[in-house]
């Protein structure tokens, strides 16, 4: 039987393994060796090894196949009978089998070459886009940072403008309601002591008492002050004309103050609706405002929200351009040593496969050849070596 010889990959390792291994033994201890446990032959050690590697078999199946060396695809291919010829068939299948899924590896692998070759044929465009991206979503986060700053500025004057006319406003209606305070204290001066001084009802000396405030302040005739005490202390029936005129007198500068402080008063209700005016404005005018600060805030987080986004798409982009070689790399070895074992699998474990298969007993009849074609032969041999 023609041998086979055995690549330097992992299918010759595993033939090896279950191969006997020599230790350094004498003549007669190797021979009493070899009396025990027959040497296996390399060929069927490298089947045995191609159906071991079939990974969809149960064991079960795989140590039947095993069984079938021997006996089966180790006999003579002109000896062997009908169930011989099964089991080296079923053999054939399995090591085909076996093939295939090596090969099915290769394309895996193959596939996952180009897939990752693909992908880098995209990485530097892509690092550029997410850069490109980057610079765009920053300027657009200025351009919102400033928007806001601004919303944020307006709001602010706004709310200050409304501060000052709400003070302002404060300070004529400060002066409105004390005009309307000297109103009600003429009212009471007229009700509570003019008319019973006039009618001669309660104590004249305490009604004058609360009258002559009035007459210092109007700057009334010096004689009427002198007179007035006296006269209000006497009855109305003892007055006299002179008395008359004087209480009349001190009646008319208690109207015209009276007069006075109501137009005071009208002229504060009119000012007092147009300070109301004034302050609702101001306030509609701040309220307007501060509105745009809000959606403003909320397209400021959106863009630093995108901008974080792109960040971390610009690093990926980055860090995968830095790892594409190293995984190209990787990737063409797995599709190289798939290859090679495809390669040696089909270079040793099936050839072994075959030789055991095509062993005959009686060796085929070798066609004649001349001493000229031997020669030519031999050459070409030479030339091939």
């Amino acid at each position: 039987t023609a041998r086979v010889p055995a690549p330097r990959c992992r299918a010759t390792v595993r033939a090896s393994a279950a191969m006997p291994k020599g230790t350094k033994r004498t003549t007669a201890a190797r021979e009493a060796a070899a009396d025990k446990k027959p040497k296996m032959d390399p060929h069927a050690v490298a089947v045995e090894v191609g159906i071991q590697m079939h990974t969809a078999l149960p064991e079960s199946v795989k140590s039947m196949l095993v069984s079938c060396i021997p006996n089966g695809l180790q006999a003579p291919s002109d000896e062997r009978n009908d169930t011989q010829q099964m089991a080296v068939g079923m053999l054939g299948e399995a090591m085909e089998e076996v093939k295939a899924q090596l090969e099915q590896a290769v394309d895996v692998e193959a596939a996952k070459v180009a897939e990752i070759e693909a992908a880098g044929a995209g990485l530097d465009a892509g690092v550029e886009a997410t850069e490109s991206s980057l610079a765009s979503v920053g300027e657009e986060v200025k351009e919102k940072t400033r928007s806001l700053a601004a919303a944020a500025s307006a709001a602010r004057d706004a709310a200050a403008a409304l501060e000052n006319v709400v003070a302002s406003q404060r300070e004529v209606g400060k002066e409105h309601d004390e005009a309307k305070s000297r109103l009600q204290a003429m009212e009471d001066l007229l009700v509570e002591h003019f008319r019973p001084l006039s009618d001669g009802s309660g104590d004249g000396a305490q009604h004058y008492a609360a009258l002559a405030p009035l007459l210092e302040a109007s700057g009334s005739d010096a004689s009427l002050v002198s007179t007035l005490p006296t006269v209000c202390a006497t009855p109305p029936e003892q007055r006299g004309t002179f008395g008359a005129v004087a209480i009349e007198q001190l009646g008319k500068i208690l109207e015209e103050k009276i007069a006075s402080s109501r137009a005071a008063v009208d002229a504060g209700e009119a000012a007092a609706q147009e300070r109301a005016a004034a302050i609702d404005a101001a306030r509609a005018q701040a309220e307007e405002a501060d509105k745009p600060k809000g959606s403003l805030a909320e397209e400021l987080a959106a863009a630093q929200q995108r901008e974080r986004d792109a960040v971390d798409a610009a690093a990926k982009a980055k860090a995968a351009v830095a790892e594409h070689e190293p995984g190209l790399q990787a990737a063409k070895a797995a599709h190289a040593h798939a290859a090679e074992a495809l390669e040696n699998f089909v270079s040793y474990n099936i050839a072994c496969f075959e030789v055991l298969r095509d062993a005959r007993r009686v060796p085929l009849e070798q066609p004649k050849v001349s001493e000229e074609q031997a020669s030519t032969g031999n050459v070409a041999a030479e030339a091939g070596a």
